[in-house]
């Protein structure tokens, strides 16, 4: 099998499985196949276009988009890795390509910024509001479909 290095870790793994190489002296690669590699960039490049397509819908002050697009990533991937049953050809595809691709924390990071960053006092507050309904908004739309896929109410 032909494998593709991809980062380097230090110090002692927990759980290591047959994506890890031994290195030597406590380091260890992480690697994975060209196929892969290949299957993160098909599913980056499509989620990333769909994040694309739906940042050019013009809604006003509010970055629904960005919003939208951060929770029904964190959402899929909660479904996809629910059931824990999830190939590594799946995982390079669906949940670190297609899902990297579709959800976006730097834009998120940019958007607060401006918002916060304008001196009235309405758009601060906006600011605020959406950073929290994003961030724990992600984690309970991850958690309930997660939960939902575990119990077979979902399908991956």
């Amino acid at each position: 099998m032909a494998t593709l290095v991809v980062s380097r870790s230090f110090g002692p793994l927990t759980g290591a499985n047959d994506r890890f190489a031994a290195a030597g002296a406590g380091q260890y690669l992480w690697v994975m196949t060209r196929t892969q590699a290949v299957l993160v960039g098909v599913g980056g490049a499509v989620g990333a276009t769909v994040r694309w397509a739906l940042s050019t819908v013009d809604v006003g002050v509010f970055p629904w988009p960005t919003l939208l697009v951060n929770l029904a990533g964190a959402a899929i991937l909660g479904a996809l890795l629910g059931p824990g049953t999830l190939s590594d050809d799946r995982r390079a595809l669906l949940a670190t390509g297609f899902c990297g691709g579709l959800t976006t924390f730097s834009t998120l990071s940019v958007e607060v910024a401006q918002l916060l960053s304008t001196g009235e006092s309405g758009d601060a507050l906006t600011g605020w509001v959406y950073l929290a309904v994003s961030v724990l908004g992600g984690l309970a739309v991850f958690t309930a479909a997660r939960t939902a896929a575990r119990r077979g109410l979902v399908s991956s």
